[in-house]
């Protein structure tokens, strides 16, 4: 009778192992967490400077990716506060069971809401080997083996993930001219200023539209 309950569950767990519950995503793919499965761990002490959330949780978390693509969707591993962290003080979060390895680490701040934990607004870092960053660009890999641990993990407001979770690329610059033909206003220092706005990239209607303002 043991024989046959041992044999019952064991047909039972190789079935649950081939099966593709959500064949759309790996989260919920046995085979997929089983090879995901580690035995290292990775803690992230990190701080948030910026605003408090609007409609987020205001929970701080921390993806890995074994690649990075273009938005931050998709983590290998993530982690995350329980509750909502406290401006200016640091946080210590702890990913388990990773597999030992090299991982692009993402922590961000969900400053707003949305159907994801990651959206638009969203404050985000990325690891790098000169300094946390938002740029994929000069992003790098951490290596994780046995208990791993990240300090000095700091940011605020000037990083955000853009529509669809999208990271920022890399860093440009725009050298504009122009000749103002409108009457001209004296700004108590002799000169008419003119500034400069450069539209951003994907997801807003004035796309690689670069407009003039005159600030009086």
């Amino acid at each position: 009778m043991r024989k046959i309950i041992q044999l019952a569950c064991l047909g039972i767990i190789l079935l649950l192992l081939s099966c593709n519950i959500d064949s759309q995503s790996n989260e919920f793919n046995p085979l997929v967490l089983l090879s995901k499965y580690g035995s290292s761990s990775l803690t992230v002490h990190a701080t948030y400077n910026g605003d408090p959330a609007t409609d987020g949780s205001g929970k701080m978390y921390v993806y890995l990716f074994d690649e990075l693509g273009t938005t931050s969707r998709d983590p290998i591993y993530k982690e995350s506060t329980d509750a909502a962290v406290t401006i200016g003080e640091e946080v210590a979060i702890k990913v388990d069971h990773i597999r030992d390895g090299n991982y692009y680490v993402l922590v961000f701040y969900d400053y707003k809401g949305g159907d994801n934990n990651d959206n638009q607004t969203d404050r985000y870092v990325l690891y790098g080997l000169s300094g946390n960053t938002a740029f994929t660009s000069v992003a790098s890999t951490y290596s994780v083996a046995g208990d791993t641990v990240l300090n000095g993990v700091s940011f605020g407001n000037m990083y955000k993930l853009q529509a669809q979770s999208r990271y920022l690329s890399t860093a440009c610059s725009l050298a504009v001219e122009a000749t103002y033909t409108g009457t001209a206003k004296d700004t108590g220092t002799g000169q008419d200023v003119r500034v400069p706005v450069l539209y951003p990239g994907a997801g807003h209607p004035a796309a690689g539209r670069a407009h003039l303002y005159r600030v009086n």
